[in-house]
């Protein structure tokens, strides 16, 4: 009799074996299909983040500055726009801007001193064409301005800003910790005023504040100083 019921023992063994095999197969493919759809909505969460202009970081306090933490916003501007980045590399620092809808529509790429921690746009020349300008800021607190303003929206060239330590007429007292603004059609910079007999860090004086308006120059565009006045803290 043992003998007669060995063949039918094997056999039904081979059926369970064969059911646990079914079951294990559907729950790994169960599991793999749940844990893939998690990780492509997690890609694509990340993906989504990192869009340009989803996120302005225009890291404007000192706690995000010291993370070094990339600068990247999209500034749109009427039918154009400009893609600003930066990976705020504290040794060799640089910066890329990307216009679109410019004819000339170049990358505009170029290093920079300083992490930047601020990007707009303005038309501060009321033609009708919007420049784009970028702020960095220096461990020693001094920030600087820099930009681009465009040709009738063919091009694009630098605008420059002279330097404030060397006027003579606006500079006095001046050693940074500037601030800037804009204004309607004027840009506005503010920094403290410092005495003879401050300290280098620390100013006694007011705070002055000189308004500038975007005219043509040789090779590009300049900020000229319209007004100014001190304002006492």
């Amino acid at each position: 009799m043992g003998k007669a019921l060995l063949p039918g023992f094997h056999l039904n063994l081979v059926r369970m074996k064969i059911c646990l095999f079914s079951i294990l197969t559907a729950s790994i493919f169960f599991f793999a299909c749940h844990g893939s759809s998690d990780s492509s909505g997690a890609g694509q969460e990340i993906a989504d983040s990192i869009k340009p202009g989803l996120q302005q970081t225009k890291a404007m306090d000192n706690s995000a500055l010291k993370k070094n933490a990339a600068f990247s916003i999209l500034l749109p501007a009427g039918k154009i726009s400009f893609h600003v980045y930066s990976p705020n590399n504290p040794l060799h620092n640089s910066i890329i801007i990307q216009p679109v809808g410019i004819k000339d529509s170049s990358l505009i790429q170029t290093g920079v001193l300083g992490r930047v921690d601020e990007a707009f746009t303005a038309d501060l020349n009321e033609d009708g064409y919007p420049e784009v300008y970028y702020t960095t800021l220096l461990e020693s607190g001094e920030r600087n301005l820099f930009g681009y303003g465009s040709n009738k929206n063919l091009s694009l060239t630098p605008v420059y800003i002279p330097d404030m330590g060397e006027d003579k007429k606006y500079g006095n007292g001046y050693r940074g910790h500037d601030e800037y603004k804009i204004s309607g059609h004027r840009l506005v910079r503010s920094f403290p005023v410092y005495t003879s007999s401050d300290p280098g860090t620390t100013s006694s004086g007011n705070i002055r504040i000189v308004n500038y308006k975007l005219v043509p120059g040789v090779n590009g565009w300049i900020l000229k100083i319209t007004d100014s006045k001190d304002e006492s803290r």
